[in-house]
């Protein structure tokens, strides 16, 4: 499944440097799995953890776009470096 992730203002706001669960990517990626109707997506959000240029969601793991690994090392560096984005990420789920 590809998922169409947008990062927001208030995701750069209200996220916490330094943390995999609620760093800004994190925060949006768990948004977009919420709006799935797909049975699957409840499992999926047991576990969403950003590593810099990994992802993880529940048991899937994969690199994220060189674009976001960027925007996660720049956000832990100084929140206000970064603006909103997108991307979008395939889950094999």
């Amino acid at each position: 499944m590809i998922l169409k992730v947008r990062i927001t203002k208030e995701d750069i706001e209200d996220g916490v440097a330094g943390s995999c669960y609620w760093c800004p990517v994190a925060r949006a990626i768990r948004r977009e799995l919420k709006k799935l109707k797909d049975t699957r997506a409840g499992y999926l959000l047991t576990g969403v953890a950003v590593y810099c240029r990994e992802v993880r969601v529940g048991e899937w793991a994969g690199n994220l776009p060189e674009e976001i690994a960027n925007f996660v090392i720049a956000f832990d560096t100084d929140r206000n470096s970064v603006k909103p984005i997108s991307f979008e990420l395939e889950i094999a789920a």
